[in-house]
This record gives C-alpha cells, structure tokens and sequence, in this order.
C-alpha cells in the first residue's frame, strides 16, 4: 500500500514542511515551488491533501492563503498550530559582523524585526519566496545569513550564528485542505455583507441566538471597489453537523451578498 502524499511549498526545511511531517507522521511530502501550486494540486486532484500556513500570532493572515481559499474549491480539514523559533544561519566560517544580507521569508524577517536592527544594523533585509530558499543562498557566500528553522541549518552544511531570536513567542497555525470536505467541532467561513445599516450586527446576532463562540473574525478588502469588505469567521460549531449545520449556515447565508463554507474540521 502506497504512504500517502502531502502537498506543501517546498523545498523540504521549509515550517510548512515541518508542520506537515507533524500532522501527518507517516505521509511523504510533495514539494512545491508556491502556494498556488499547492492549492491547484489540490483542487485538481481528488483526495489529495495539502498544508498551508493561515495565520501567525505576530503577523495576522497569510494573505495568499485566504485568497486562495476564496478561489479554489478545497475546504479544511484539519488544523495544527506550531510554535516558531528563528535562528541566524550562514555558511561555515562566516562571522556575525561581516554579514552583508539576512536573506528569509517576508513574516519570518519581519517576526525577527528587533533583533536584527539591533544586532545587524547595516545588513541588507532580502525577501524571498521562504526559508529555505534564503539557507540555499547562504550556503555559498559568507556575507549571507538566513533567518530560519535552526534544526534543517545542518542539511544545508550551515552553521548556527545565534538562536531564538524572534521578538517574541510566536505560533503559526497551519491548516490541512482537501478537494473533500470534513467533520469537526470548528468550521470556518467566509461571506460579504448586505449593504445595509447593522448588516454585521444582524449576522452576528445569529451566533448569539445559538450561544456560539466565534474563534476569529477577521475584515479584507474584496478587491472590488473601496469600501467592499470579505469577512473570514472560524467558529466553534458545538459539534453540529448534517442537516443542523446546514440550517444553521443556511441562517447566515441568507444575510449575506456572498458565502462560502471552507469547511468544519
């Protein structure tokens, strides 16, 4: 019998990758270049499983996520939240204060923003599409360091400048998502309101009614026009499920312009 096969933005090093080895022990990874890629594998092929980043306890949102999740027919199905901790790596025999470039993705520099005003007050921040891309850059110039996963330095044959440098304790929550929709005592939404006065409140008041807790709400623009805004919800749905959570979801549906369910879990 084959393992299973979790698509993720590779390459294998990347907290992506870790946080899916985690959540699934026994599968093998499928790397891929962005997460686009991951989501359209994922919508393309039936049962297949991907694991994206959602949201950091530092830096909100991943934004490509949850645009991704409006254009694409996938749906969560499970959910795992990891702490971060950055170390400074750079290739064997560099020195801290010959470091030119700190080479990392775009959340991981800024959720060591201090530390590296501080320590690297002249290094030149560099974005790039995620750690382990900024370890393959590091791995053969001196002047580069990369912000990363400490525990993958020594696959690239890198040696660790210093560690837990974060500004402070982060989790990054990560989320699994399948062309097939799951169960659980969470479900997550996403909808565009009436253009009425106390349109929220009127749709919130549905969650009140049935004594539900939201977990996160969260506005972003719709890239419509100024002024329109998509809201995300994650809410505990008490265990529902079947025909009680479709009334209910029916419920808040019928107070919106736009509604989609990205699924319990």
């Amino acid at each position: 019998m084959s393992r299973q096969t979790i698509a993720v933005l590779g390459p294998k090093g990347t907290f992506t990758s870790i946080a899916a080895q985690k959540m699934y022990p026994k599968a093998e990874l499928l790397c891929l270049e962005t997460v686009g890629k991951v989501f359209e594998h994922v919508q393309q092929n039936t049962g297949a499983i991907g694991v994206v980043a959602l949201e950091n306890s530092l830096e909100g949102s991943v934004g490509e996520t949850l645009t991704r999740l409006l254009e694409h027919e996938v749906y969560i199905i499970k959910e795992y939240v990891m702490e971060v901790k950055f170390g400074l790596v750079a290739k064997k025999g560099a020195v801290i204060d010959e470091v030119k470039e700190l080479l990392s993705h775009p959340h991981a520099l800024a959720q060591c923003a201090n530390y590296l005003q501080v320590k690297l007050p002249n290094a030149r921040l560099v974005g790039v599409n995620s750690t382990t891309d900024a370890l393959n850059q590091a791995k053969d110039d001196e002047t580069k360091a990369a912000v990363a996963f400490t525990e993958t330095a020594k696959d690239y044959g890198l040696t660790i400048l210093d560690t837990d440098i974060q500004d402070s304790y982060s989790e990054t929550r990560f989320i699994a998502i399948s062309s097939r929709p799951a169960e659980g005592g969470k479900t997550s939404i996403i909808f565009a309101l009436k253009d009425q006065p106390g349109a929220l409140q009127d749709l919130l008041n549905v969650f009140t009614e049935n004594k539900i807790n939201l977990t996160k709400i969260e506005s972003r623009p719709a890239r419509t026009q100024l002024g329109d805004y998509l809201f995300f919800i994650d809410f505990e749905n008490k265990n529902m499920h079947g025909r009680e959570l479709a009334r209910l979801l029916h419920k808040i549906r019928d107070k919106t312009d736009y509604f989609k369910n990205l699924g319990s879990y």
